[in-house]
């Protein structure tokens, strides 16, 4: 794997690997069935000639970010089903997509003025090695060493100094945890705003924050635990021998790295903070059954439980595409439900969507995009449509739709989790129904344009 920190020099290195593979290299021997579905997207998304396509005919794969969420899924099967001769990545594939690489040469660190951090650094490196076959891996740091100007070789200096940093074991970045620092912000956020440590756990334990705690306290707290509720009763679920019983928290968290770095002096603080949480959250939502849903959603907790209260209306959404007869009336159906599912997110979900684009903006893509509208033509019609089919399209709002189906119940409820799981599926992939989601999916047609079918 050849890595570069700087996703925009991936297409410049995929041209140098190859001329360096000589003048005429033969076509590396990928499985037909997967190389004609990849082909097919490529010239759809990228056009005929794009060094994504040429240099993967080659076995040279490039990956990155920037690219359109069908071609990444392709590249990533075609990668799965045999190791392709050279990967080009960012960190987007060097920490991400799971591949048997033998040697990493690192290209660049830079992925702007700044450097990725020695974590990071090491975290591509440990990539080198193939399980089961390499006896170790092999790491070669690239320094272009020619210079002729004082700047050039100023330049070279740099780049040796920072090389000798990250391999300098001395320098190896300390693990820390994360959880350990949201925990410390808490009791520095109590002593600044002199909120009594005993009162906040009350408050806590008592699920009443709101009333009992400094309203800016207050909303900074309910902001972080958002991103720690889900977690602690998937826990609870895990650990806890009764269903009330909170116990297993001191027995699992005094061994976890956050209490291992603790302060040995707010230990037990921390212990307590954790045991109130979890304890006005079973007095919120008692019902184990729930409780499951929620954890099965994926998201946070104020998410997931907008989304229960909501479930009705969900419903039916839901029933108005089961009952759609054709797939032009799938389509309105399915772009109907989409488009409500984001005014509901826009109000609801706003900080798992990010920046969410203008309603306005989504309303001139969504038709074209879930009836297969070739990107190319879509992007005619709003400069953005690129990054909004990626961003939002592709990962956000599937997401979202994804935890939607997690909070019906999975017996009785099936049909509705079938419907929102396939909802999900045609929003991410831009296709308009079962069919041609199943085509692309398991690859049963050969040299087919997916996104121009009309079944």
């Amino acid at each position: 794997m050849i890595y570069s920190a700087k996703a925009t020099a991936i297409n410049g290195l995929a041209e140098s690997v190859l001329l360096a593979l000589g003048e005429h290299p033969d076509n590396f021997r990928w499985d037909n069935s997967l190389w004609n579905v990849f082909e097919s997207v490529c010239k759809e998304e990228l056009g005929d000639n794009d060094i994504i396509l040429t240099a993967a005919k080659k076995g040279v794969i490039c990956h990155n970010n920037r690219l359109p969420t069908l071609v990444r899924i392709a590249i990533e099967r075609l990668m799965r089903s045999k190791p392709p001769l050279i990967i080009i990545a960012s960190s987007t594939l060097g920490q991400g997509v799971n591949i048997g690489i033998s040697t990493v040469i690192i290209s660049t660190p830079y992925f702007s003025d700044k450097t990725i951090s020695n974590r990071d650094f090491w975290n591509i490196c440990g990539r080198a090695g193939r399980a089961f076959s390499d006896v170790e891996g092999k790491i070669l740091y690239a320094i272009d060493t020619t210079a002729s100007t004082d700047k050039e070789r100023w330049r070279v200096n740099k780049d040796m100094q920072l090389a000798n940093k990250y391999f300098d074991n001395q320098k190896m970045e300390e693990v820390k945890s994360g959880f350990l620092v949201a925990l410390r912000q808490i009791y520095r956020n109590a002593e600044k705003t002199k909120t009594d440590f005993t009162v906040l756990l009350e408050a806590i334990a008592n699920d009443s924050i709101d009333t009992d705690i400094r309203e800016d306290f207050a909303k900074w707290l309910n902001w972080l635990f958002d991103f720690l509720d889900d977690e602690l009763l998937a826990m609870h679920e895990d650990f806890s021998l009764d269903e009330n019983n909170i116990d297993w928290i001191d027995d699992v968290f005094r061994k976890s790295l956050a209490l291992i770095q603790a302060e040995s002096e707010h230990k037990e603080d921390y212990i307590n903070l954790l045991q109130a949480r979890t304890k006005a959250l079973l007095n919120r939502i008692p019902n184990r059954v729930t409780r499951k849903k929620l954890i099965a959603s994926g998201i946070p907790l104020t998410v997931s439980k907008a989304m229960l209260d909501d479930i009705d209306k969900f419903k039916s959404l839901a029933l108005s595409f089961m009952l759609s007869t054709t797939t032009e009336d799938q389509i309105e159906q399915i772009n109907n439900i989409v488009r409500e599912i984001e005014i509901w997110s826009n109000n609801n979900a706003a900080n798992l969507t990010g920046s969410i684009p203008n309603q306005n903006t989504l309303d001139k893509l969504r038709h074209n995009w879930i009836s297969g509208l070739p990107l190319s033509v879509i992007a005619k019609s709003e400069p953005q449509a690129d990054k909004i089919l990626k961003d939002y399209y592709g990962f956000a709002l599937p997401w979202i739709i994804h935890a939607i189906s997690q909070v019906f119940d999975s017996e009785s409820e099936q049909v509705f989790i079938q419907a929102y799981a396939s909802i999900a599926m045609f929003v991410e992939l831009g296709l308009p129904d079962i069919t041609s989601s199943n085509i692309y999916g398991w690859c049963a047609f050969t040299k087919c344009r997916f996104r121009t079918f009309n079944f």
